[in-house]
């Protein structure tokens, strides 16, 4: 049965009147109390979607079609990011924590909150949406998520649907020996991975894993090998450049593993001036002079994402969704786009997007 089902006054308001008119349709009358009964109880107690439901009148004894691929964009196009994943105040009379739209914790609404959610982001402009499908979406906040891959691929749907680019954590931080993830990371990649083309291996990893390089490099490694065609990246906590320091022990290995990094800044004890030259010695690390910085064509192996830049602001110090922004600009504008035209040659690497904020 699939999770966080809609109670019986959501069934019969938001998803009831489809139903009864998909009967009407198929048989030309009104459903009896008894039809009714029988579709709420599918819904409600058997866990089908209401989409099954629909197919299953209107085509009784045939298979509902899978649904179609969604359109691979292109390559260039998949690796930016345009995201933010805490959004403070957007939807006051329906989230917790005054209307705070907390993307990882998505999968704990039902599904009219979820709906608003994607409807009020798309809104924004925003189009990777970072999720969790397992665990604790933050601490204690929001309500525990099952290790449900079948959740997670309706999550993913749902997504996709909205015209978003779905974006999980794989792994959750309270799974940190293989024993533990490799049957949920197994089970999740045979649910969704014709429908994942981006995620994340794991939240700030370096920390779950008590620093120990061998065994993030193990996870990231599992990770690719049951998702080998998904565009993979690492977090790690504040000014952390990977799993391994330097960076030059780490980022050679990673290879055809990692598309890159969703980089957290250090933090706001420093000035934007301090953000941005640590910003600028990464992107000189993964430009064409450096150790890994290897190109192919004219693009560098790894790409760098501005991954947290201001959520602990808009999380935790009473920043505005503006204010983000506004930092967001500061900090890309110093960095134009450097992929390079032909006949140049870049000096850094180019920044591929955001996570928490941004211009859109």
């Amino acid at each position: 049965m699939a999770p966080h089902l809609p109670t019986y006054d959501e069934f019969v308001s938001t998803e009831g009147p489809a139903i009864d008119g998909a009967y009407r349709e198929k048989h030309g009358v009104d459903p009896a109390p008894s039809d009714v009964r029988h579709n709420a109880w599918r819904r409600l107690v058997e866990g089908w979607s209401q989409e099954a439901i629909l197919w299953d009148i209107l085509h009784p004894g045939e298979p509902m079609p899978k649904p179609p691929d969604p359109p691979i964009p292109p390559f260039d196009q998949l690796r930016t990011f345009k995201g933010a994943f805490c959004i403070p105040g957007l939807l006051p009379n329906l989230l917790p924590y005054d209307g705070r739209l907390w993307t990882p914790g998505y999968g704990s609404f039902d599904a009219p909150v979820r709906g608003a959610m994607l409807d009020a982001y798309r809104a924004l402009g925003y189009h990777d949406f970072w999720f969790c499908w397992a665990g604790k979406p933050y601490r204690d906040q929001y309500r525990t998520l099952p290790d449900d891959a079948g959740y997670a691929r309706d999550l993913i749907e749902e997504i996709l649907a909205a015209g978003l680019e779905p974006f999980p954590v794989l792994v959750w931080d309270g799974w940190t020996t293989p024993s533990a993830y490799q049957p949920k990371v197994h089970a999740l990649a045979e649910a969704t991975r014709d429908r994942l083309r981006k995620a994340v291996v794991m939240y700030e990893m370096d920390g779950p894993f008590q620093g120990d390089p061998d065994a993030q490099e193990r996870c990231i490694q599992y990770c690719k090998d049951q998702f080998p065609k998904t565009l993979l990246y690492g977090h790690w906590t504040s000014g952390q450049s990977g799993a391994r320091h330097p960076g030059s022990d780490f980022w050679p290995k990673m290879e055809g593993i990692l598309r890159g990094i969703l980089y957290q800044c250090q933090g706001w004890a420093q000035s934007i001036t301090e953000i941005r030259d640590r910003i600028a010695d990464f992107l000189v690390r993964f430009g064409p002079d450096k150790f890994h910085g290897y190109y192919r064509g004219d693009y560098p192996v790894f790409d760098f994402i501005l991954g947290e830049a201001t959520t602990t602001m808009t999380h935790h110090g009473g920043w505005s969704a503006q204010q983000a922004i506004d930092v967001a600009k500061q900090l890309l504008a110093a960095y134009p786009d450097r992929i390079p035209q032909e006949g140049q040659e870049p000096r850094t690497a180019p920044i591929w997007g955001f996570c928490d904020g941004g211009p859109v």
